[in-house]
């Protein structure tokens, strides 16, 4: 008897891990995408996220699934990546993807969520990889009739007990030490989907910060690449590791990892925690904790993947995108 595969729905902001998450999830035996929806409140701008989302799932035999677009503004305050990061996200590294030569869906991020939800007779789990301003305006208007057609939410995104990773741009919000870009980007999208009442998995930096990006790792996977996704893959990784090498970075798997734990990789989480979070929302710019995760008494309780195996992580990342999927 075959395995029922889990019926997913990405909310993206697509940056360079997300494209790597998007690989992964397409080539899983497991998953069954339903579709994606971009968010312009990210690494991304709005229309070159939804033409690079499309070309992606195109790249995979996958371009029919549907991709929605979402909003360019947050809803509340205007954080936002700086801009040269963006235009290098945009142009997708100046890396070379086929067209999708399919219809433009015309739904809205929001109305995706709605009929999709609505329709599917089975409960639907969903990957928050980017700003969560497309879930909460979701929630804020639909969550009354349709929260519970949600499994769980797995979300990419806070640092618990490690420093965060917004101040890493130089220049940028460097008084926030405390949040990570996923709710910081968007502190009441992130308010309204913590306070929903809907399932939820945090897969924060101090899990991600256990899954390194090397030059090890991405020569192996390079050498091994053998499909079309494992080798769009490998060049997106030979390209972001050659430019935080020479920057000084280090870089993490962080969505890729958030897509590995949703889709139920075996041994792969080592430690989980039951934490009652709130999302920080005052915004002082002297020092700024906006966006900070911090433990709340009387908040919804959420699970938090803690700790994680990186050689599990890598061993299925690697083996995943090197067999053959289900093409569409």
């Amino acid at each position: 008897m075959n395995k029922q595969k889990k019926k997913v729905i990405v909310d993206t902001d697509m940056g360079w891990d997300d494209w790597l998450a998007i690989l992964f999830l397409m080539q899983h035996p497991d998953i069954e995408i339903l579709g994606l929806t971009v968010t312009g409140v990210g690494e991304s701008h709005l229309t070159p996220g939804v033409k690079n989302a499309r070309n992606l799932l195109e790249l995979g035999g996958k371009g029919t699934i549907p991709v929605c677009a979402g909003t360019s503004q947050p809803l509340i305050y205007s954080n936002v990546f700086p801009p040269d990061f963006r235009k290098k996200i945009d142009s997708i590294f100046n890396l070379n993807l086929p067209v999708n030569p399919h219809p433009l869906d015309p739904r809205s991020a929001v109305n995706f969520f709605h009929e999709t939800l609505s329709n599917c007779p089975d409960k639907v789990t969903i990957l928050s990889i980017g700003g969560m301003t497309n879930l909460g305006s979701f929630i804020r208007k639909y969550g009354h009739k349709l929260k519970s057609k949600i499994e769980r939410i797995f979300i990419m995104g806070g640092a618990i007990d490690v420093r965060g990773n917004v101040a890493d741009f130089e220049g940028y919000y460097p008084t926030n030490q405390t949040a990570e870009w996923n709710i910081f980007i968007d502190i009441l999208g992130a308010k309204i989907v913590m306070e929903s009442g809907i399932p939820l998995t945090f897969v924060p930096l101090d899990a991600a910060y256990q899954v390194e990006l090397t030059l090890d790792f991405v020569t192996e996977f390079a050498q091994a690449a053998k499909t079309p996704c494992a080798e769009f893959a490998s060049k997106i990784m030979i390209a972001k590791l050659g430019q935080d090498m020479s920057a000084g970075f280090q870089e993490y798997f962080y969505d890729p990892l958030a897509a590995a734990v949703m889709a139920g990789t075996v041994n792969l989480v080592t430690k989980t925690k039951t934490k009652q979070l709130k999302v920080v929302q005052e915004l002082n710019q002297e020092d700024d904790h906006s966006g900070q995760l911090i433990h709340d008494s009387f908040a919804k309780s959420v699970e938090v993947c803690m700790s994680v195996d990186s050689n599990v992580f890598r061993n299925v990342f690697k083996t995943i995108l090197n067999q053959e999927s289900n093409r569409v």
